[in-house]
Parts: structure tokens; sequence; C-alpha cells
């Protein structure tokens, strides 16, 4: 009797749903080893293990191993305890099965399935063969289907199941779907929104943080790596720093490949308010109006230039860049537009100097202020009549009081009480009274003007000395900027009527 070197495969995946139990490895090594003993064509066997790799990928390094094994002829026996174990991808299964382990002069034994290739050959050309393969095949397709709703169903509930905390955040020791702020990663987040958005840039946020020695995510999640460019704009976009819980950001090209990509937008999971911010949303907001911009030319100090990205050129509409000007009096900054640096007959140069587009956009952000307190000031005016407890109900009240007694000095004057003079002289009190109260009446009635929330926020302002990055992005759309010099500014905040504007 032939005899054969053979290898005991052995798998196990929760994520295939594998009974723990009945599949676990001690269970199959048992009925591996039992088996190969008792067969008296087994002569020697090594055991090859893939413990938590799914039965859909092949590309696992116990089955690996056992394939170079095989190929360079120092075994020429498979054994398995039935066809899960060996695979659930029935197309890849099928062409070793059918054509690489014949073409080796391997033998294949299934022991649960009855399968010997060798004993009986002609049950590698049965159709029962790539049959239960194919039901192996639809099991997995069918368990990824599960726990793909199983995972989505519970990230539409809010809860967190990813295997590390975002930076900033730990797991809830009492809930650990939920997500609580860690004091000091807090911090550091809370930071690096602020620093940004006082105008410094993300390279420079990175630099200041591995100056100081402050462990970036990649470091607290045990591996190397430093603070950069990279890890800052990560942190600045995400929304969980606004108390947001988006998941779902990548899902498996296929349940036979434990290959992920990155699904469209439209398909994240987002739950609003799912864990405590460490940003307000306004701040957030504001960050992303900020990293919308081009902001090129940044500073010796690392700061970004106030107005970066936000003039533009009223004919072409790109963003003005700055160049720095050697003059007889001084060294000075000028915008210019870059359609025209590429070619002069596409646009006009646009010379502006930046100092004097600063001045200019900072005396009307202090117009803006002022009028945005002087209308205050006249909301409440209107306000007032409310304050001193005179409302639509109690004026309406008092009209029908004076329209009783009109009716009643009329009655008087028919019964004969009242001369005619008497009678006209209480009618056009009464009618005085009447309109003065219908008057009242509508300008109770008459709607507030609604105030946009940045607008209204201007008010509490303090009167700015200069020109602040965070200031322009909060306030300010863009600044179109014309060849003669002309600015006109677009707000982010829409002035209310009343304003005079």
């Amino acid at each position: 009797m032939r005899q054969f070197r053979a290898a005991l495969y052995i798998r196990l995946s929760r994520e295939d749903g594998d009974r723990e139990e009945s599949d676990s490895i001690g269970n199959q090594r048992t009925l591996l080893e039992d088996f190969a003993r008792d067969e008296e064509s087994i002569a020697a066997w090594e055991e090859f293990v893939d413990d938590g790799y799914s039965g859909t990928d092949f590309r696992r390094p116990g089955f690996a191993r056992m394939m170079e094994a095989l190929r360079a002829r120092r075994l020429d026996c498979v054994i398995v305890k039935d066809l899960s174990r060996f695979g659930r991808n029935y197309i890849d299964a099928g062409r070793y099965l059918e054509q690489e382990f014949p073409l080796l002069g391997v033998r294949f034994i299934s022991i649960l399935d009855d399968i010997d290739s060798y004993t009986r050959p002609e049950q590698a050309g049965s159709i029962l063969l790539p049959f239960r393969n194919l039901l192996n095949d639809e099991y997995s397709r069918d368990i990824s289907r599960k726990i793909r709703a199983a995972l989505d169903s519970r990230r539409r509930q809010g809860i967190f199941i990813g295997s590390h905390p975002p930076y900033g955040y730990a797991r809830d020791p009492e809930n650990p779907g939920h997500l609580l702020p860690e004091e000091e990663t807090a911090a550091v987040v809370a930071r690096i929104f602020r620093e940004y958005l006082s105008g410094q840039t993300k390279s420079g946020i990175a630099r200041r943080l591995n100056a100081e020695g402050v462990a970036s995510p990649a470091a607290r999640r045990g591996g190397g790596g430093l603070w950069g460019y990279s890890s800052v704009d990560h942190i600045l976009k995400n929304p969980v720093y606004r108390g947001d819980l988006v998941q779902g950001r990548y899902g498996n090209i296929s349940y036979r490949l434990q290959k992920t990509r990155r699904r469209d937008p439209a398909d994240w999971i987002t739950v609003p308010g799912a864990h405590e911010p460490l940003i307000s949303p306004a701040e957030f907001d504001r960050a992303q109006a900020l990293l919308r911009l081009t902001a090129r030319g940044e500073r010796a100090s690392g700061a970004v230039h106030p107005l970066a990205g936000l003039v533009r050129c009223d004919r072409c509409g790109r963003p003005l860049q700055r160049r720095r000007v050697r003059q007889r009096y001084g060294v000075y900054e000028y915008y210019l537009c870059p359609t025209y640096r590429q070619d002069h007959a596409a646009c006009t140069p646009h010379s502006l100097r930046v100092d004097r587009v600063e001045a200019a956009v900072l005396s009307a952000i202090r117009e803006e202020i002022a009028a945005a307190v002087d209308f205050r000031r006249m909301a409440a005016a209107m306000r007032e009549p409310k304050k001193s407890g005179e409302n639509g109900k109690a004026l309406e009240a008092r009209l029908a009081r004076v329209m009783e007694q009109k009716r009643g000095i009329y009655g008087d004057w028919k019964a004969g009480e009242l001369t005619r003079e008497e009678y006209l002289a209480f009618k056009e009190g009464y009618d005085r009274q009447e309109a003065e109260l219908r008057r009242r009446i509508r300008d109770a009635a008459e709607p507030q003007p609604t105030v946009d929330e940045t607008y209204e926020s201007l008010a509490d302002r303090v009167m700015p000395e200069r020109l602040e990055r965070d200031l322009a992005v909060t306030l300010i759309e863009e600044v179109r900027a014309e060849e003669g010099g002309a600015l006109t500014v677009r707000w982010r905040f829409r002035k209310p009527e009343a304003s005079g504007s």
C-alpha cells in the first residue's frame, strides 16, 4: 500500500459563524490525528492551523505554508474535518480540488464528507463536490450579509463598534459602545481647533505638539509616528468632535475578499449627538470653512494670512495671490491675479496693496459691528411696550370696552339723556381712543425682524484693533476685488432690513 505524508489542515473563524464548541481548534486536531493514526496509508503528518481566518479568502498564513510544502513535494496528502474547513469560496476551492491537487498528485481527504480522492477517485469529478463547495460558499454569503446587517443596526443606534476609540475619547466602562471624553487627549483636540481657528497652520501645530512631546494618535495606539500635517488635518475634519458618530465609511469589496474600499459618503451612517462633543458646532463649522479655503503663502511664524483664500478677482473668480515687492521706500506685499500672471490676455493684474485691502476690510467689519449694536438697541426699543405689560390681548380688551362705551352714548342720545352736542363731544373722545388702540394693536401684531445668528453675535464682539484670521473667516464669504481697487465684501451673515443695509 502506498504511504502518504499528510498535511492536517485546521481552520476556525467566528466571522464565518463557526460553532466554537464543535469546530474548535482542539476538536479538529483530535479528529484529524485520530484519523491519521487509524489510516494505514498515512505514514507521517504535519499540522497547519489558521485560527481567526475566514474561509472565503485563501490568503491565510497556515494555508500558504501548507501549499509550499505540497508544491515542494514534502507532503502529498491533505486531510480536513470537512470541506468548509478547507474553504467557503467555491470557485477557489474548486480550483485547488479539481485542478491543482490532481496536477500535484495530492490526495485530498474530507472526513465528515466521506471524500477520499485516492481510494475513491471518482468523487473528485462528481457533481457532489462542487455542489458542497457551492453550499459552503452560499453559507458564507448569508453569514456575511447577516453580520453586516447586525453591525449597521448597531451603528444606526449610535453604538460605537470600532476597534479603537477616536483620539480624544475612551470607551465608557459601563457601556463600551458609548464614547466618553478622555481628559488628556480631549484637551489636545480642543487645542488643535483653537490654534487652527486663531490662524495657525496645520504643519505649525504639528511641529509644536512634537516639540512638546505630545503623543500622536498613532503613538497612543501603541505604534510609532509623530504629529504631522495629515494627522492634524484628520482631527480637524472629523465630525466625531462635534458629538456626531460617523461609521461605515469602509466596506468589504466582497464577502470572499478581505479587502475594504471607501464607501460613498451618502452611504455613511451618521448619528448626531451620539456622545459629548469636544468642540462646539459653531467652532467645528468655522474650522470646515477654513479648511475649504486656499491658504497658501504661510508666514514664517507658522500663521496663515488673515485673508488667505478670501480675496478673489472679480473677473476670473480665482483667489488673488500675495507677492512681496521691494520698492524705494520699503518692501510691500501686493495681491496679484494668478490668471494674469499665466496669460496677460486672459485677465488684468488687479495689483492691490495687501495692507490697504486689510485696512479696508477691517473698517468694513468695524462698521458692521457698530450697525449690529445699533440694531440691537432699536430692536430692544421696539420690544419695550411688551415689557411694560402691554400686549395684544390686553389692548384688544381695552378696545372692546371703548367700543361698548361708544354704543352706550349713542343709546343715551337716542333716549334723550344726552344732547346732540354732548353726544358728539363724547364720541370724538372715544374715536380718538379707538384709533390709538387700533394702531397699538397693529404694532403689537407686527412680527419682530428675524436676525441672523452670526449678525446678532456681532453686537457682543469687542471692536477689533487689527484683522485676525478667525474673525475674517467667521464673517466673510469672500472679498471681490476690481481692477481699479474697489472692494465688495460678501458676508456670511444675512443683515436685517431694519439695519439700513
